[in-house]
């Protein structure tokens, strides 16, 4: 019966003592620089939960092929003071950060998030490193996040326009891509090419609040420590992406974030 008590003590202190470590290995909240570019989107996850300033939109979407939906189902938040965003760095979902061009400030810490707290159906997925996205088996369409002052939204793989593999070439700095079911005539990519008005898979989807609901730079209110210009891309693109010189033709363009039927 003694050695059963001290058995039975040595498993208390033993549990009492790995309980102690985890409360140890804790991590303090620490403070990173992110920088938001020309465009005011960043395409960002954390590698804990994370705080932002408030003001900052964070996003994250997925695809729907519901009669109501143009294809894009977005979930925007404005940032409040305090929230605390969900970014696992087990999670392969991405996220896309919408503010006015500067320097910010994140904190990332071990708190329970208050903001995305269960992402479900998520369509950004994030590729840690450089490499070939392959979604072939679910008849899938990969695009990557573009994010340059030229155009934001996003690209088709060229492999997949030349060789007709569902695979996406993920480029160093280029971590974020969007698989887009395309069988069938009420799949996303349907909904997608309905609302471009096209009838082929578009080479590029444009980053639109008028198309798809996605947050615009204005619409990132109240954020602090602004130390770059304000977006004012106002040049016009075509539903590729393309920049449009002299006056455009009679067709749908894109022009300061907004949709512009000529």
């Amino acid at each position: 019966m003694k050695k059963n008590f001290t058995s039975i003590g040595k498993v208390f202190m033993t549990t009492l003592f790995c309980l102690s470590c985890l409360t140890v290995a804790a991590e303090d909240d620490k403070e990173i620089e992110v920088t938001i570019p020309s465009t005011g989107h960043l395409a960002f996850k954390g590698e804990r939960n994370f705080k932002a300033p408030e003001g900052v939109i964070v996003s994250n979407f997925y695809g729907s092929a519901n009669a109501k939906s143009k294809g894009f189902v977005f979930t925007n938040i404005t940032l409040s003071e305090g929230d605390v965003v969900s970014s696992s760095a087990n999670s392969s979902t991405g996220l896309i950060l919408t503010a006015k061009p500067g320097n910010y400030t994140l904190t990332l810490t071990d708190e329970e998030a208050t903001v995305f707290k269960v992402i479900s159906n998520a369509g950004v997925n994030w590729q840690q490193d450089a490499g070939t996205v392959d979604k072939s088996s679910q008849s899938r369409v990969v695009y990557k996040f573009i994010n340059t002052t030229e155009k934001v939204g996003f690209e088709r793989d060229e492999k997949y326009a030349a060789e007709k593999y569902y695979k996406c070439d993920m480029a160093e700095g280029e971590h974020v891509y969007f698989a887009v079911p395309n069988k069938g005539t009420t799949t996303v990519m349907a909904r997608i090419m309905d609302t471009m008005g096209v009838t082929e898979e578009p080479a590029f989807i444009p980053w639109s609040n008028e198309l798809w609901g996605s947050p615009e730079v204005d619409d990132a209110s109240g954020v602090a420590e602004v130390t770059e210009s304000q977006y004012t891309d106002n040049r016009c693109y075509d539903l590729q992406g393309r920049t449009v010189n002299g006056q455009p033709k009679a067709g749908i363009y894109i022009s300061g974030g907004k949709k512009i039927v000529r």
